[in-house]
């Protein structure tokens, strides 16, 4: 029963830790984009959001530790994502790749603080469609603050990309109704929210 509190507040702890390494490693483009924040402002000393943030990961992959090696080890894989993640975001479109397996990574760091070893035949589908779907989410919203035709053309191949990937992640063997349901549950969901 404790499982459930505990593995929230460490996933709360590791994602409130990414949200401040965020602000530190992008404090030289804040304050030239927005020099209102936090660091640039001077309100907090960027000394403070490092030891807030890396105190948060690492309080954060401690209470996984707390239901065993592998959920510990999945929460250090976690945190160091978070961080290369904030450390290359701005430099690297690629890093879009980084977000989606930070998302994957939380279902396998809870997952893996329940049972192990992991189904991963339900796990891996799960987390795999959630990486696709943050992957493409993230680039549309890259894409979005840009002004060009032909990069608005990127959404038209990413919807459908997002559509199917329910089932990209699963094997071909064990399709079955659910693959595509959630498939065109995602695809009506990206739609609605682009005419918005």
């Amino acid at each position: 029963p404790r499982i459930v509190p505990v593995m929230s507040l460490a996933m709360v702890m590791l994602y409130a830790g990414g949200m401040a390494l965020n602000d530190f490693f992008d404090r030289a483009i804040d304050a030239n984009e927005r020099p209102r924040r936090p660091i640039p402002s001077g309100r907090i000393p960027p000394r403070n959001a490092a030891v807030l943030g890396f105190g948060l990961l690492a309080g954060g992959a401690g209470f996984c530790a707390a239901f065993g090696l592998m959920p510990f080890i999945f929460g250090l894989a976690l945190a160091t994502t978070i961080v290369l993640y904030n450390l290359l975001h701005a430099k690297w479109a690629g890093s879009v790749v980084l977000m989606g397996l930070c998302r994957a990574l939380v279902y396998f760091t809870c997952a893996s603080a329940v049972t192990w070893p992991l189904a991963w035949r339900l796990v891996g589908p799960l987390g795999g469609v959630l990486m696709i779907y943050i992957i493409a989410l993230s680039v549309i919203a890259r894409v979005e603050a840009k002004s060009s035709a032909g990069r608005r053309g990127w959404v038209a191949w990413l919807l459908p990309i997002i559509a199917i990937s329910p089932l990209i992640v699963v094997r071909p063997a064990a399709w079955s109704w659910w693959p595509v349901a959630v498939g065109a549950v995602m695809l009506a969901w990206l739609v609605a929210s682009m005419r918005h």
